[in-house]
């Protein structure tokens, strides 16, 4: 069972071509984070929601500037059981680290 869980709800996407052959790039979507609560047995939010947007600009010789904007962050939930689920993730993935170095020595 995944431990956190991403979702966006819908997705904007534009994109523009001016005549010196600058292209512009822009994203807009609404960001979700959830984590599994085990000791409850559901997921419950760690954002419920954060509106991300993305601005990438590239001219004719693919040089490229790219700016990402963090927007009306709601409810940013810091609990006792979300850290112990990022110890428990953080143990599986040292778990499979040690098993990945041990596969390939």
């Amino acid at each position: 069972m995944p431990m956190l869980s991403f979702e966006v709800r819908w997705f904007e996407l534009r994109q523009k071509t001016q005549i010196t052959g600058l292209q512009q790039s822009d994203v807009t979507f609404p960001l979700e984070l959830y984590y599994f609560n085990q000791r409850l047995n559901f997921f419950e939010p760690a954002v419920e929601r954060v509106l991300v947007k993305a601005n990438i600009e590239a001219d004719v010789n693919e040089n490229s500037e790219k700016h990402l904007t963090i927007e009306d962050v709601l409810n940013v939930n810091f609990s006792v059981a979300l850290y112990e689920n990022m110890f428990v993730l953080l143990e599986n993935l040292n778990f499979e680290l040690d098993a990945y170095k041990k596969l390939i020595e």
